[in-house]
């Protein structure tokens, strides 16, 4: 390959370079040639602009508005996520009503067809490169979903003697809904500011404040439009649980590693046997509280949806650190979620647009019947067997991680399990997870691993030290410590500027 292009003029390359769409795809064609790199280096700006121009194709709107709805954290008062426990400080009221003022121009503007602001973004445009910049995050993840769910939608076919392989591309319309969904999620998640600063009282833990624009943002989309927000919003938390689980893992080795290492050299210091009680109390003790299957139990999910609720740039920060980092983000925040309604929660109150009724699935049948791209096919065979349709629906849990209402008819109108849907889910079943599912927090992974083992206060308290990034001794004066932490409040950067 890089002897043929070593023949071809300068303007052929730039024109292969801009005729690209996707930013995997020019990174992969300048990496792979020097020429091409020095091309790119010459015409950065150019090539930037026509492969974002193909990138969001049919998005235009969406995108922008995702873009511009990061205003909105200028307005989150995020330095409240620091170290003090239940001691967070008050939000003005001007600051509530700034946030306000914000998330309604944020919903006209998403009420707003963009694509005439987006031909004015030229090669030249002061924008261009934040607009790049932003873009290639959501491309890694739409692109991290797409292959996950794929792959879960072809398994029976892959235990049957096929592979991955012989799926077929995705077409144009359903790279289409996969940009689109991810782009509106955001937006939804910056509208969800208004009760993640508002919704702190016990009186609003389940719900969050009437005039939140989120549901409002929702209930102007369809059903299946929202259970694609849903695909996504489940795969961001999946992201997360990953994380907590290697964090648990890395927990579990470092706590056998320094007891065993404090054992050994001060071998007449006392030592407890693991037990249930003796490690949530040294976990106590040094505010570990994350890990404490009692908090996994009954606050982690919840937690877990608080992260989500940061944005892209707060999981593009979460998913790309190193894990020391990802670590005290996560430890450190762990009560800012408590007496606050869950991002994904909301998504299963809302009442979507007309398009559930019956006279209306009469009219999608039809279409359905007569198109192989319609954007509700999977969403339809799904919405047969149910009683009730609701979005996020728990019994869906396993066609959301397929991706069932974003591929085209032609491609899963074949498989096993939209050939032959599941028996009819009436009534509350809805709420109930498919069989061999099993939560995130019933998997008390901690205490399995650690059973047996004799635990150090010591241990557990250097552990500590290098979550909050003290060097102080252990056994030093508690009094000290706090007067330290009160000085120097741990405040988390969750998003670069863009």
């Amino acid at each position: 390959m890089a002897s043929s292009l070593e023949s071809l003029s300068p303007e052929l390359l730039l024109s292969i370079l801009q005729s690209l769409s996707s930013a995997k795809d020019l990174l992969s064609a300048i990496t792979a040639s020097p020429r091409l790199y020095r091309i790119f280096r010459t015409y950065r700006n150019s090539i930037t602009a026509a492969v974002l121009r193909r990138a969001v194709l049919g998005t235009e709107s969406d995108f922008l508005a995702a873009y511009h709805a990061q205003h909105i954290w200028a307005f989150v008062p995020e330095h409240n996520d620091d170290t003090r426990l239940y001691n967070r400080v008050p939000i003005p009221q001007s600051v509530k009503e700034q946030l306000r003022e914000e998330t309604v121009s944020l919903r006209e503007l998403s009420k707003s067809d963009l694509r005439e602001e987006w031909r004015t973004i030229t090669p030249d445009s002061k924008i261009l490169p934040r607009l790049w910049k932003f873009y290639v995050r959501f491309e890694h993840f739409v692109r991290l979903y797409s292959s996950n769910a794929l792959a879960a939608l072809q398994q029976p076919t892959i235990n049957a003697g096929a592979t991955i392989s012989d799926a077929p591309p995705l077409s144009s319309a359903e790279e289409s809904r996969l940009r689109a969904a991810f782009f509106r999620f955001e937006i939804y998640t910056c509208l969800f500011q208004v009760s993640q600063i508002t919704g702190q009282d016990i009186s609003q833990y389940y719900e969050p404040p009437d005039d939140d624009p989120a549901p409002d943002y929702l209930g102007a989309h369809y059903s299946w439009e929202v259970e694609q927000l849903s695909c996504v919003g489940q795969f961001y938390v999946e992201l997360i649980r990953k994380l907590c689980d290697a964090m648990e893992d890395d927990f579990v080795a470092a706590v056998k590693e320094k007891s065993t290492a404090h054992s050994n050299s001060s071998p007449h210091k006392e030592a407890l046997t693991q037990e249930l009680n003796n490690l949530s109390l040294w976990l106590d003790y040094f505010c570990l509280h994350w890990y404490e299957e009692s908090h996994k139990l009954r606050d982690r999910a919840r937690h877990i949806d608080y992260l989500v609720s940061r944005g892209l740039g707060a999981l593009w920060k979460l998913t790309g650190a190193p894990l020391k980092t990802v670590r005290r983000r996560v430890v450190r925040t762990h009560f800012m979620s408590r007496n606050k309604c869950s991002i994904m929660q909301v998504l299963r109150w809302t009442t979507p647009r007309a398009g559930a009724d019956e006279h209306d699935l009469a009219l999608e049948k039809h279409a359905c019947a007569s198109s192989t791209s319609t954007p509700c096919y999977g969403w339809l065979c799904a919405r047969e067997t149910m009683d009730s349709w609701t979005s996020n629906a728990p019994c869906n849990y396993d066609l959301r991680s397929q991706g069932y209402v974003f591929w085209d008819r032609a491609r899963i109108q074949d498989l096993q399990q939209f050939r032959h849907p599941r028996a009819r889910v009436e009534g509350m079943a809805f709420k109930q997870y498919p069989a061999g599912y099993r939560s995130h927090s019933e998997e008390y992974r901690i205490d399995v691993e650690l059973e047996g083992v004799a635990i150090r206060k010591d241990a557990i308290g250097e552990i500590a030290d290098e979550i909050n990034e003290r060097s102080s001794a252990v056994d030093g004066d508690a009094s000290d410590s706090d007067e330290e932490e009160e000085d120097t409040p741990y405040v988390i950067s969750w998003r670069d500027d863009l």
